[in-house]
């Protein structure tokens, strides 16, 4: 069985250091980009299962991708491999919602059985691709795909679960139970998480009133917005449009699977 894709972000700056990546044992189906720019195009083009953020010490633009990215892309697993070991940074990673993370240096059984363990837990999430007898049938859609599709263009809706549930073809329960388990988070979640990424957006691109952003992304109580703004991004969205670019601070773990990590030396 082909292992899940993983894609592996090098943003290290040192290229004669050869970082964490030779440590993988060649059975991974891995996808390595150095210096990469734009995220985004990158887990479009690449499809992955899984992502690998590898740093030596992260800047504050570097630390800005790898949260907007979790954010974009919540249902996908995270695993960032630094040479920090400040323990304000292991507790904003772990805050975020990040799987795990590895301080370097770091052993090859190490990375490698942490590789492991999310390889395992995609390929449970995805158990509903062809069966086994029939492996070269091309793998069957997420059955909430639909919802995910109508929540990108109509998150400033009011969304009821049974309508997305029915977009799907399924009860509202079986459909919070799937929608759990395709993408490591609750539909409301998900949908909390997509219009506050849409308010970052908003927010970063001109200076537009925040009253204004809290009704074009679906909230039509500006103070309840701004809690769930400072929820997910540990500031206001008035102090986040001031500093637009800067890393945002503190972010609830939102459970996305089982943390696999060991203990932080």
């Amino acid at each position: 069985m082909t292992s899940p894709p993983l894609l592996w972000l090098d943003f290290r700056r040192h290229p004669s250091d050869p970082g964490c990546f030779p440590l993988l044992v060649p059975t991974w189906s891995v996808t390595r980009q150095a210096h990469p720019g734009d995220t985004a195009a990158a887990i479009r083009e690449c499809q992955p299962q899984f992502l690998c953020f590898e740093f030596d010490t992260p800047s504050a633009d570097e630390l800005t991708v790898l949260q907007k990215t979790h954010l974009q892309y919540p249902g996908l697993p995270v695993l960032v491999v630094t040479d920090s070991v400040s323990p304000a940074f292991t507790e904003w990673v772990f805050r975020l919602g990040i799987w795990d993370c590895l301080v370097k240096p770091v052993t090859a059984d190490d990375l490698n059985a942490c590789i492991e363990a999310f390889a395992h837990f995609c390929v449970q999430r995805h158990h509903t691709s062809a069966p086994s007898g029939d492996c070269c049938a091309p793998r069957r859609p997420p059955r909430t795909s639909a919802a995910r599709e109508y929540v990108a263009s109509h998150f400033a809706s009011e969304l009821r679960l049974a309508v997305v549930a029915s977009l799907c073809h399924l009860s509202e329960s079986e459909f919070s139970r799937c929608f759990k388990k395709e993408n490591g988070l609750t539909f409301s979640e998900y949908l909390m998480h997509c219009r506050i990424q849409k308010a970052c957006d908003l927010l970063g691109e001109s200076a537009v009133q925040v009253k204004a952003v809290a009704f074009e992304v679906g909230f039509n109580d500006v103070s309840y917005f701004a809690r769930a703004f400072r929820r997910l991004t540990g500031t206001t969205p008035s102090a986040y449009q001031q500093q637009t670019g800067a890393p945002y601070h503190r972010v609830p773990v939102l459970a996305s699977g089982p943390k696999v990590r060991r203990p932080l030396g």
